[in-house]
């Protein structure tokens, strides 16, 4: 057997680190708060967040300027949201001028007269009724401009006669945002050409986690992790436009392959691979512009799909979010489950308008009509039975 000499060992010995046992120190037995000396009693500095305190909002309000308030107050809306308002504001101000009016003070008559102009300058409905709630709101939170009740009557009676007169009429809805089936988002995920898999990989994404096409084209290398075992992706939605502050949130994705084969509509697989082509963490995982994106998903859409398949749908950047939405409803999933994945308030964005119209409007309407005259699909109501209809001959009396 091998010994090494002496001097080898204490060399040996000598090198190897010291592993010094930590013995737990036991905290002595406090005394009640009330026995202990003054400077015990004090309590310490909480270890968290520093709190409020009154004394230093009072410093504070005495810096603040009207431009300050103004400013906080504007955080409470997206941005996209306060373009949006500051375009109504715009169009109001433009028709108002042009009859020679001040726009201020928001009288019934000048709502009016706003809603008719709309009207005749070939807006839609669901446009008319928005400028004239929106411009109403805003000159009740700018100006103080209410209405009385005849007011309020005259407003409605001027909204209902837009919606018979508007170029969509007898209608609320628009020209949305064109969606896309599960089984067409299958024959996507086919489509062999290096120039597009960036935007069929987009698409995916996009889709499967419900985002808007800004938050899409935001994501960034970092911004995607994958689990050890490689079955599920979690994505980071760093800013959104309900997420102003920048809070940011993370949403989980799952593997759809089969243990068999791997499946090309599989987002995670598919992000895997996209995001190995990155040179760093901070780079782009899309890079590309709203407007290219969009034009490179319609081209996308056409070489999987083919012109006939898509001629009256118009994708926009919408179409994914709301493409991601009809699918889960299509499939049977919860709308608050739906709702938590898209990061809605409430579920009446859905039903407004994500789940309007859409891939799936024809046959679920025919699938509706079918159900209309099914007997099987009948439900018991208390106090009535629901038996089929008996038909009787008719009996001949003789006299």
């Amino acid at each position: 057997m091998f010994q090494p000499l002496q001097g080898c060992q204490r060399e040996l010995l000598a090198r190897r680190p010291r592993v010094v046992a930590t013995r737990q120190r036991v905290p002595p037995p406090s005394a009640p708060r009330g026995d202990r000396p003054r400077h015990e009693r004090i309590r310490k500095a909480p270890s968290v967040a520093r709190r409020g305190c009154a004394k230093r909002a009072s410093r504070v309000s005495k810096r603040l300027t009207e431009a300050d308030i103004c400013s906080f107050l504007s955080e409470a809306r997206a941005p996209s949201t306060r373009r949006s308002y500051d375009a109504i504001r715009r169009a109001y101000s433009g028709v108002m001028d042009s009859a020679s009016l001040p726009p201020y003070p928001y009288t019934p008559a000048k709502a009016v007269r706003f809603v008719a102009s709309l009207v005749r300058a070939d807006f839609t409905y669901e446009s008319v009724r928005n400028y004239a709630q929106r411009i109403k709101a805003l000159a009740r939170e700018d100006h103080g401009d209410t209405f009385d009740t005849q007011g309020e009557e005259r407003f409605k009676l001027a909204l209902r006669a837009a919606s018979k007169l508007c170029r969509q009429s007898g209608t609320t809805e628009q020209s949305r945002a064109g969606t896309f089936t599960a089984v067409e988002l299958a024959s996507i995920s086919k489509v062999q050409d290096p120039r597009l898999e960036g935007t069929v990989c987009a698409i995916l994404c996009g889709t499967s986690c419900l985002l808007r096409v800004g938050e899409l084209l935001s994501l960034t290398r970092k911004d995607v992790q994958f689990s050890e075992d490689g079955q599920e992706a979690s994505v980071t939605v760093r800013r959104s436009k309900t997420d102003p502050g920048g809070r940011g949130c993370t949403l989980t994705i799952g593997c759809c392959c089969t243990v068999d084969s791997v499946q090309d509509e599989c987002p995670v697989h598919r992000l895997r691979w996209w995001a190995s082509m990155c040179d760093d963490a901070s780079s782009q995982l899309f890079p590309y512009s709203r407007d290219v994106f969009v034009a490179a998903m319609y081209d996308v859409t056409v070489k999987a799909l083919g012109h006939e398949s898509i001629d009256s749908r118009i994708f926009k950047g919408h179409s994914l979010r709301r493409s991601g939405a009809q699918i889960l409803f299509h499939h049977g999933v919860n709308l608050e489950h739906i709702v938590e994945m898209g990061r809605w308030a409430s579920t009446r964005s859905l039903s407004m308008a994500y789940l309007r119209d859409g891939a799936y409007k024809t046959g679920r309407q025919a699938e509706l009509t079918r159900i209309m005259f099914d007997p099987s699909r009948f439900q018991k109501v208390i106090g009535y039975n629901l038996q089929p209809i008996k038909h009787y001959k008719h009996k001949t009396h003789s006299l």
